[in-house]
């Protein structure tokens, strides 16, 4: 599977498909960091967080430049939202 393939099944919402063609891709290409940033993609689409993160701090490792960077970015502001009204019931 092309990765443009992955990107499609992604946004298709067929993540678990996706990530098994990604594990696969990334234990024959490590260093692709667009894999990487994909694979990161998946995981925070099924809300797993911490694969997420790892996944974009690796892609980042590898190419500084990669949109990965603004991605865990995003998900730290997730994660840093607190709404306290939700806790004061």
């Amino acid at each position: 599977m092309t990765i443009p393939e992955i990107k499609q099944l992604i946004k298709d919402g067929c993540t678990a498909q996706a990530l098994e063609f990604l594990e696969k891709h990334l234990n024959a290409n490590p260093n692709d960091d667009e894999a990487w940033l994909l694979l990161g993609n998946a995981h925070r689409k099924q809300e797993n967080w911490k694969d997420a993160m790892d996944a974009y701090t690796k892609a980042t490792e590898l190419n500084p430049d990669s949109p990965a960077r603004d991605a865990y970015e995003h998900i730290v502001q997730i994660l840093n939202f607190y709404d306290i009204q939700r806790f004061n019931v």
